[in-house]
């Protein structure tokens, strides 16, 4: 289902981290990553006057990218109000979806040392100063005047990073939503509502909330997957522990058996990595459906590419109240001409 493009815009003052959470979400949201200090750059080494340059040339880049149809995320200071405008001018006129996120860190000795400790990582161009951070100006954000936007606090990164990939997915997921009657499903992106929506307290829940809660669970589960692979959400032999049922069983591409211990012990070696579990290889996660199996118990399965390795993946997780439990996982290899074969007959 067609849905449209995201445009996420990273603002905050330098040093909170907006790079270092751009570096970790990106590559789970698969979007495409403008980092404003990146154009600079090359226009401040040849002694250009920048100015707004740089952020006119960052949303001219967005623009090119969303009307093609790709999500866009952007790394800039947008401390203006016209700054901020020129970002909802710039979805209005793509049919973006637009995420405006805070990065703000109220730790001010935290915030400094982050500041002072920062390494130059562009050519030719130092990190801005603690006195010149204070002195920066950064009109606080009036959600009247400048728009809704997603507040983070900066001081967990990890925490900062899992809140904004839910975030972005609820907004796809939202976007994909389209109004029905009252006897039909709502598909978010292949997500039956009749099948896995969350009880309202109110019977007669209107369309609107039903998208929310339909989102909600689609953004959390999607956020997971592939089981196992989500650095934000296991970090640790601690947070595996937290997310694996004692009785969990795996079935293999191969077709071999898994336990909880086999797949926690491969789980803890891929933590030394520095992407996520599948290293050295590109994956992508599509055909995404949730199925609600009963009480707080949901069947997730989608398709996953891992560079022409093509697999069915299918999770059983269970909502515990205060954290989602994996139960069972299988994946089946898809082998070549089997898709196509799949859909010649309307599958």
């Amino acid at each position: 289902m067609f849905r449209p493009p995201l445009l996420l815009v990273l603002s905050g003052l330098p040093g909170v981290g907006k790079t270092t959470l751009a570096r970790r979400v990106v590559p789970s949201l698969n979007c495409i990553y403008l980092r404003v200090d990146e154009v600079e750059a090359p226009l401040i080494r040849s002694n250009v006057d920048v100015g707004g340059l740089g952020y006119e040339a960052v949303a001219g880049l967005a623009r090119s990218n969303l009307d093609l149809g790709r999500d866009v995320a952007v790394d800039l200071v947008n401390p203006l109000p016209l700054t901020r405008a020129m970002w909802r001018d710039t979805a209005a006129r793509t049919g973006a979806k637009l995420v405006a996120v805070e990065c703000v860190l109220a730790d001010r000795s935290e915030h400094r040392r982050r500041v002072v400790s920062r390494s130059a990582d562009l050519e030719g161009i130092a990190p801005p100063t603690w006195a010149q951070v204070e002195a920066r100006e950064y009109v606080p954000w009036d959600e009247s005047r400048d728009g809704e936007r997603l507040r983070l606090d900066m001081a967990d990164l990890d925490a900062a990073a899992a809140s904004l990939i839910e975030a972005a997915l609820a907004e796809a997921a939202l976007a994909e939503a389209a109004p029905v009657g009252a006897a039909e499903a709502l598909d978010v992106g292949g997500l039956d509502e009749k099948a896995f929506s969350r009880i309202s307290s109110k019977s007669g829940s209107s369309k609107a909330q039903n998208a929310t809660s339909v989102a909600s669970v689609a953004s959390q589960l999607r956020a997971r997957e592939p089981l196992c692979c989500r650095k934000e959400f296991v970090d640790s032999a601690e947070s595996f522990d937290a997310c694996m049922a004692e009785g969990f069983r795996g079935i293999g591409a191969s077709g071999s058996v898994y336990g909880r211990d086999d797949v926690r012990r491969t789980a803890l070696d891929n933590l030394s990595e520095e992407t996520d579990c599948m290293p050295g290889q590109a994956w992508e996660v599509s055909d995404f459906r949730v199925e609600r199996l009963g009480g707080e118990t949901y069947l997730v399965t989608y398709r996953l590419d891992q560079t022409g390795r093509v697999t069915r993946r299918a999770t059983i997780w269970r909502d515990d109240a205060d954290r989602w439990t994996a139960l069972y996982h299988q994946g089946t290899m898809v082998k070549a001409g089997d898709e196509e074969s799949e859909r010649g007959r309307g599958a």
